[in-house]
């Protein structure tokens, strides 16, 4: 992660006091279970090759509060059957070695326990290393292209902590992995409470941005005490000593924007890690120029060595978020120092560097021992989240795959780095939503007295926040008919979460007529006719007097369904931040499903609106095109008919007079 551009300060000053055992008494603290699955991997993690290695961290409790007979790790792990049973898979706790089992051992229990052991003062994280050693027969040439040198780590495997302290502090709240984390609002808000609230909601979506938890909204009612596993916030509207206080799995904020806003700051901060505080001023977010650049360490690349034969590999993952925006001309400049092949022995060596699945360069590197290049990366393959793969492949010759060949060390240099000039313009498609909606002078028009309306604001925020890692602070405006008609055009980006009612906006789908119709002019195929009974949920990304505009809100008589499709898309659960593309998202089911959220690319020729109160001819004769050509028959033929009786008749010829004899 680079560094955030929002940098808050809260000095000793500013905190009016840190009540420490000002709680109840301290109860066990129950023990967390952490599944892969929690941490974002969504499939079991494939291990290809001689050696590859993987690597896996969690936050770690202070030192010496961990309780080690009941920590620990486990792994459900799956090798090729077709690997020699002597292969082995060695694991390491913080670059220590724990342990090593057999491919044998293995596939007779694919469950691997492996017990933690004492952190050091320095410890932030515990970080469990997988490093399989693969072999078929002890040929590596011949085994590396039988594509059987795996070995899968099921992402069901887990991390178990079981502190001995009970950390109660306001940080700690932040670092467990519960099942769910509601925030509940009072029922009636003022402008500035809804802001807190929203401002509020943004931050734990942030803070819980790296493990996939579903933040919930809640109004009012009655509040029931958070369940085991899970987690509640409140938002307090009552005058307190304690503006932010902990209990338990229950974390109480004034419902004021300065004591949200003192949550900004690093949650390690001394204040923060007292179970109570009260708070008097917060000083104001400090800007910071834009970067230009990303080093390796920026973009979250720990592992710069690797020692090795067959395919070693440097994911390099970035998000635009990252980069605070859409960098115009990116490059990479790759520095990498290795060891020298020996090119009489035939060995060969080179890299390959990948950009989103598309090779972009590759480099034969045999008698070489150093690596410089800049190398550009294409604009167009340029995604919301991005992977720039560097790949350096050893293949030893025949004749030297035996035993043991010499391994190649491989080291990415530190001075590598991610480089752009500008930042391009938005493209107003959902990719740009995170780095977007990252900026400073933004502004969210909401109706407040919509339980609705409100609610899908903060799952936008949410998803948005999520998204870029980051909280944001926008001002809430009251959404009246004077503030809709006189926005201005100062905003860096804007959410309105409002009625359709009168179309005051420049959206792809104009919500004044009496239906909609989202088709196709390739083949005129009819893809959602939105009737005037109908509940759909819409979201609308669209530049309104030049600022970026997303806009929420409905069709229909169910305000619920901007909701409920709002909060299937924040929901980490569904996936569906990710898969979202081109500038519209519909939900047409009330019941929050993934499968009935769909997302529109209307801004250019693939597909087109008709409707809303308009006539679309093309559209028109796909739909009556039977009846168009029935009437069309029976038109020609009456008037064929009509010609026929007209100008097809016999003359009938001209009768003779009698005048009397001729003359």
């Amino acid at each position: 992660m680079l560094v955030l551009r929002k940098a808050l300060s809260v000095s000793a000053s500013t905190i009016l006091g840190i009540l420490l055992g000002s709680l109840d008494p301290v109860v066990a603290q129950s023990r967390e279970v952490i599944p892969f699955q929690t941490l974002g991997f969504n499939r079991s993690i494939l291990l290809e090759g001689l050696n590859p290695q993987f690597e896996i961290s969690v936050p770690a409790p202070p030192s010496g509060q961990l309780d080690l007979s009941q920590s620990f790790v486990q792994l459900r792990l799956e090798p090729s059957p077709a690997l020699d049973p002597g292969s082995t898979v060695r694991f390491r706790l913080n670059g220590e070695p724990a342990g090593i089992a057999t491919v044998e051992e293995i596939l007779a229990d694919p469950l691997v326990r492996i017990p933690l052991r004492t952190l050091s003062p320095e410890d932030q994280f515990i970080t469990l290393s997988i490093e399989p050693f693969l072999y078929i027969t002890g040929n590596h040439c011949q085994d590396i292209p039988t594509g059987n040198l795996y070995t899968l780590v099921g992402n069901d495997s887990f991390f178990q902590l079981q502190p001995q302290v009970p950390d109660n502090t306001i940080a700690g709240f932040f670092q467990p992995t519960y099942s769910q984390v509601t925030l509940v609002v009072p029922t009636e808000m003022t402008t500035e409470q809804a802001q807190s609230a929203l401002w509020l909601y943004s931050l734990i979506s942030a803070e819980f941005s790296e493990r996939q938890i579903p933040i919930l909204w809640q109004r009012g009612g009655n509040v029931q005490d958070p369940e085991e596993g899970t987690a509640q916030v409140r938002l307090d509207t009552t005058q307190q000593e304690i503006d932010i206080q902990r209990q338990g799995s229950l974390l109480r904020v004034a419902a004021q924007p300065e004591v949200v806003r003192s949550l900004m700051v690093q949650l390690d901060r001394p204040a923060l890690v007292s179970t109570g505080v009260s708070i008097s001023q917060a000083d104001p977010l400090l800007d910071q120029p834009g970067i230009r650049s990303a080093s390796l360490d920026d973009l979250g690349l720990v592992n710069l060595t690797q020692r090795g034969i067959g395919t070693m590999s440097y994911p390099i993952n970035f998000d635009l978020a990252e980069l605070e925006g859409r960098p115009r001309d990116p490059a990479f400049d790759l520095r990498a120092t290795f060891t020298p092949t020996n090119a009489s022995l035939q060995d060969r060596f080179h890299a390959q560097v990948f950009f989103n699945d598309t090779l972009l360069q590759t480099y034969d590197l045999v008698g070489q021992t150093q690596l410089a290049e800049t190398i550009p990366l294409p604009p167009l393959l340029l995604r919301r989240s991005n992977t720039l793969d560097i790949r350096f492949v050893s293949i030893p010759n025949e004749g030297n795959c035996l035993s043991s060949p010499a391994e190649v060390t491989v080291q990415l240099r530190p001075d590598s780095q991610l480089t752009w000039s500008e930042y391009d313009q938005p493209t107003y498609d959902f990719n740009d939503l995170p780095h977007v909606f990252m900026a400073d002078g933004g502004e969210v028009v909401v109706d407040i007295n919509q339980p609705e309306l409100l609610a899908s604001a903060a799952y936008a925020m949410g998803l948005i926040s999520r998204l870029g890692k980051q909280p944001l602070m926008p001002e809430v405006i009251e959404a009246t008919e004077t503030n809709l008609n006189n926005l201005s055009g100062s905003a860096s980006w804007r959410i309105l979460a409002v009625a359709p009612g009168a179309d005051l906006f420049t959206s792809p789908i104009r919500l004044d007529g009496q239906t909609f119709d989202i088709f196709n002019p390739l083949n005129n195929q009819l893809l959602l006719q939105a009737q005037p009974t109908e509940e759909i949920g819409l979201m609308q990304y669209f530049s309104q007097d030049r600022v970026p505009t997303l806009w929420l809100s409905w069709w229909g008589n169910d305000a619920g369904a901007v909701a409920r499709l709002s909060q299937s898309v924040a929901d980490p659960r569904t996936l569906l931040a990710s898969q979202l593309e081109g500038n519209v998202a519909t939900s047409t089911n009330p019941i929050p499903s993934f499968t009935q959220v769909q997302s529109w690319d209307l801004r250019g020729p693939t597909l087109k609106v008709a409707g809303s109160g308009g006539f679309n001819f093309q559209l028109s004769m796909q739909r009556y095109r039977w009846p168009i050509i029935v009437l069309t028959v029976l038109l020609g033929g009456g008037l064929v008919y009509v010609l026929f009786q007209q100008l097809g008749r016999v003359p009938t010829p001209p009768s003779i007079e009698d005048d009397g004899p001729p003359r």
